[in-house]
């Protein structure tokens, strides 16, 4: 529905237009697609270094599983 309120098309700046109307609509997918990868590298990060399975898409495991992955000695404080 955000068609409704893009300003006319204009010759001059035709590929603004058209880089707005993909950015708005279908470029969310590219977020989206990010999101679940990062979720997917991060459980399965988990999982290998001993959380169960059941837990593992946990945010909270996730999480402390990466910083203890990346900051050995200061994952608690991070």
């Amino acid at each position: 529905d955000y068609l409704r309120f893009m300003p006319k098309i204009k010759p001059a700046k035709k590929w603004k237009w058209w880089f707005a109307v993909l950015a708005a609509g279908p470029g969310w997918v590219v977020l989206g697609a990010t999101k679940q990868l990062m979720g997917s590298f991060l459980s399965s990060i988990a999982a290998t270094h001993g959380t169960p399975l059941a837990k593992a898409n946990e945010p909270i495991h996730m999480y402390i599983t990466g910083f203890g992955y990346a900051f050995p000695a200061a994952a608690l404080i991070l």
